[in-house]
């Protein structure tokens, strides 16, 4: 051969072998995740080299969170100083309607719904609500709410297992079971759990630590693959799994074959780089974004646009299904609660109100008529909240005099809100009625009070000592239950 010719054979054999390695020429290569082909282990354990194998191995078992024994004396110091009480032991109100009418609760985790993009929202020309704007509109909504991560595992351990290290999963203590989970809870009072996520079950070894968690039913992408036949020809999946869209019948068929009442967790994908939709969405609703929208993204017109599209993609199947169970008879014993992993990180800060607009997704939830005519609550939308508040919430709509485990969060419609709970807290943000600050580095002097309006004054004061010492023994507290949890009392 002459030279040019072995030349251009060698440099397509490596681009093939690169490829081949890679595995794609989408953003997201080969990686753990991609080992799962079948639900027979030793088949998945086959897939990966000698080398990669030990890699991921010692990957895991570097990341992996130590607990250890502690003290209850400690326990009861933080507990008091950070919420004002000694117990994580809470109690449900009586209400008799709901002791013989045990509601179904649906809780909805939507990836990257941020309050950071709801700002751009416009009814008739930038509509990224779609159709889960009446909803919002006529139902209860708390837009001071912080989501407590910047990780989707994260927000899913924090939410459900009260637990601030999502590496839990998968490390050395994965296969141990939690108490005191929402799973546990809602078990206890004569539920039936479920867990769908329209991903990959190997997803942070989710399929396996959701099994140790007890729960009763789990459905994963390739779940849904097995039970509608003719979803490889029209899912138009994304490199993360299936559309949001499939989710939600799945959790309709569930709650309309149940005999009795059930807990459901969807975790959704689609509002997620590189921000894939369904091969055919056309935007149901206008979404014209000016040149000063525009320029809040980092990226490009065009992705840009791809992210409004796909955020309004993700309200819609939300929405519809909303729709769907209130135009059923499901309507009048279904709750439903929707809250976001995380914001949307694809937007510039703007400060000061990026402090908090960037960490902040609304909470979001559905009580039908019959409950709401039985029970005393109050609705405050001007409440201060975060994930913590979530689950203590959705009990007090569904449970009475049931028991259950909260670190620091509260019913958000109590008619008395209590004030030493009464905050949000992210990892880099505390956030009361008062004003916020930052954690971590610039914990110091970022004070900043409200306005009227609900913006930030531009000027920070000092942390109100209070304040510091209250963020101080919280995170403590939160560090405590887990270690006591997983490895027990001194």
């Amino acid at each position: 051969m002459r030279p040019v010719i072995k030349a251009v054979l060698l440099l397509g054999f490596t681009f093939l072998s690169f490829l081949g390695t890679r595995g794609t020429l989408h953003s997201i290569p080969l990686r753990q995740r991609d080992i799962f082909v079948s639900k027979i282990p030793i088949l998945n354990n086959a897939v990966p080299n000698a080398l990669l194998a030990l890699y991921w191995a010692w990957t895991d078992y570097r990341d992996n969170p130590s607990y250890r024994p502690v003290a209850v004396e400690e326990g009861l110091e933080f507990a008091y100083k950070a919420i004002c009480q000694k117990d994580l032991t809470e109690k449900t109100l009586e209400n008799p309607y709901l002791a013989i009418n045990p509601p179904h609760v649906v809780m909805v985790i939507r990836e990257g719904f941020g309050s950071n993009l709801l700002e751009f929202d416009r009814p008739g020309t930038m509509d990224i609500l779609g159709s889960l704007r009446p909803h919002m509109e006529e139902d209860f909504v708390f837009r001071r709410f912080l989501a407590e991560n910047f990780r989707t595992a994260a927000a899913l351990t924090r939410i459900l297992f009260y637990c601030p290290n999502m590496n839990v999963t998968r490390g050395l203590f994965k296969t141990v079971k939690l108490d005191n989970t929402a799973f546990d809870v809602y078990k206890q009072n004569g539920y039936e759990t479920v867990f769908i996520h329209t991903g990959l079950h190997s997803w942070w070894d989710m399929r396996s630590y959701m099994s140790v968690q007890e729960v009763d039913h789990t459905y994963f992408s390739d779940d849904f693959i097995e039970r509608y036949k003719d979803i490889k020809l029209n899912m138009g999946s994304g490199v993360w799994g299936l559309p949001d869209e499939y989710a939600y019948p799945l959790a309709l068929e569930l709650l309309g074959k149940s005999s009795k009442p059930m807990f459901i967790v969807i975790m959704t994908l689609s509002n997620h780089s590189p921000f894939d939709i369904p091969h055919g969405y056309k935007d149901r609703f206008p979404i014209n974004p000016d040149k000063e929208v525009l320029n809040r993204f980092f990226e490009n017109e065009e992705t840009a646009r791809k992210i409004l599209q796909s955020y309004q993609y993700a309200n819609n199947c939300v929405g519809d299904f909303i729709t769907a169970v209130k135009d059923s008879p499901l309507g009048s014993r279904t709750v439903i609660g929707v809250t976001g992993d995380h914001a949307s990180v694809q937007l510039k800060a703007k400060y000061p109100d990026s402090l908090f607009l960037n960490k902040l997704s609304p909470f979001y939830m559905y009580v039908p008529k019959p409950i709401l005519e039985r029970t005393n609550y109050l609705y405050a939308p001007e409440r201060v909240g975060s994930h913590k508040d979530i689950m203590p919430t959705l009990y007090g709509l569904s449970l009475s005099n049931a028991f259950y485990y909260s670190v620091g969060g509260r019913n958000m419609l109590a008619e008395q809100d209590n004030p030493a709970k009464a905050f949000g807290y992210n990892i880099r943000l505390f956030m009361d009625a008062n004003g916020i600050c930052a954690i971590g580095q610039d914990f110091s002097n970022t004070w900043h009070t409200w306005r009227e309006s609900g913006s930030l004054k531009l000027d920070s004061e000092a942390i109100p000592e209070s304040v510091a010492e209250k963020i101080r023994h919280y995170e403590k507290l939160y560090i405590w239950q887990i270690n006591a949890r997983i490895a027990g009392l001194q």
